[in-house]
């Protein structure tokens, strides 16, 4: 025949008492067991405190350091995140300006490498003004020489009338000879001027 064992009775933990009413003491361990028994007390207090009252209204800060924490990196993000979208809308020539390279007032260098970037950029504008000022000197030698030339035509210029009384002659007074083509002539004739 077989032995049939019977099934391990088992009994709920909140029917198992191990606190005497009467005495009011624990039976095994009574120290260890309320001690722990406040310290559950106490951290059940705290989180019915921290559901109600997470933040202090007369420090301005969260009662939780883990909370503040976590609320101060949050606000952080957003004034970087505000400041770089305040950023992107500033216009282009406003984004190169060279005071973004370093501080006006305490000059302390942000980016080396842009102020040195300014100062090429700055030499070079300055050989294109000498090179500006070189090519203007010139242009005013140019008009000096031009000037000049003007004058000096202006003073040999000769009035057509000069000739209109040789014309009239027919022969050159000079040498005798009169305007044509011949052997005998002189080669041209002054000519009639308008």
């Amino acid at each position: 025949m077989k032995e049939k064992s019977p099934r391990v009775r088992r009994i709920p933990a909140f029917l198992c008492k191990d606190f005497d009413i009467v005495t009011n003491r624990y039976l095994d361990n009574h120290s260890e067991k309320l001690r722990q028994e406040k310290r559950v007390n106490l951290l059940e207090a705290t989180e019915k405190h921290m559901a109600k009252n997470g933040f202090d209204p007369l420090t301005g800060k969260f009662c939780d350091p883990k909370v503040e924490e976590r609320v101060q990196r949050i606000d952080d993000a957003r004034e970087v995140e505000i400041h770089l979208r305040g950023e992107a809308r500033y216009p282009p020539s406003y984004k190169g300006r060279e005071s973004t390279a370093y501080g006006i007032l305490s000059h302390e260098t942000y980016n080396p490498e842009m102020l040195r970037l300014y100062d090429t950029k700055e030499k070079e504008r300055t050989g294109r003004f000498k090179n500006r000022y070189i090519v203007d000197h010139n242009f005013h030698a140019q008009d000096l020489k031009g000037d000049h030339i003007r004058e000096l035509r202006q003073l040999n210029r000769v009035a057509p009338e000069r000739y209109e009384e040789q014309r009239r002659r027919g022969y050159d007074i000079i040498d005798g000879r009169g305007y044509g083509p011949g052997a005998k002539e002189t080669g041209s004739r002054p000519q009639k001027t308008r």
